[in-house]
């Protein structure tokens, strides 16, 4: 029989080759279950990215609110989210940032809240912070990027709502046991 034929099926063709490939894969459980592994992941790293969410923020308040421009919640962010901060200057930024993701997620495909310009580009320094600020980083797999805390801006003091008076505090911190969090490209003028 010709390898293929007009009256056969172009599948034909395929045939031989795949019944072979197929007894192969079922006598080598190994690489049974390592293609097996293969496809879950794959299967799983597409179904995680296809629910990520970009939320929109213009202000300070909504980012303390956890809160975008279209009153969304990004309370918690998962793989793949990025919240987009709106480009000017901002007031006092106090929130606690929730990533909940595995480890393998948070270090491939982090969370990721981005400093932008006024039409949501990311844009180290687009964010200028005028006042007072507390983020804690929670969870794993969150990354803050491109913020800029100016001159008039500064930290509250630990457990209060007053500046910074010599007793402990900070603008930026991480929770003890949080994983896979990333600071990138802050600029602290004189705060």
């Amino acid at each position: 029989m010709p390898l293929y034929s007009r009256s056969g099926s172009r599948n034909d063709f395929w045939k031989p080759f795949l019944s072979s490939f197929q007894e192969h894969i079922s006598r080598n459980s190994y690489l049974s279950k390592y293609l097996g592994g293969v496809a879950a992941f794959f299967i799983t790293c597409s179904i995680q990215s296809s629910f990520a969410a970009s939320y929109y923020v213009d202000t300070a308040a909504q980012f303390n609110a956890k809160r975008d421009k279209n009153n969304n919640s990004f309370s918690t962010l998962y793989a793949g989210d990025r919240v987009y901060l709106k480009g000017g200057n901002w007031d006092g930024l106090t929130n606690t940032i929730t990533g909940s993701m595995s480890d393998s997620n948070a270090q491939i495909n982090p969370a990721i809240i981005y400093a932008c310009n006024t039409n949501y580009t990311p844009m180290v320094g687009g964010v200028i912070v005028t006042n007072l600020s507390s983020i804690t980083l929670s969870g794993s797999g969150v990354v803050l990027a491109g913020l800029s805390f100016s001159p008039t801006s500064g930290m509250y003091a630990a457990s209060t709502n007053n500046d910074y008076d010599g007793a402990g505090g900070s603008i930026i911190t991480a929770n003890t046991g949080s994983r896979y969090m990333s600071i990138s490209h802050i600029k602290f003028d004189y705060c």
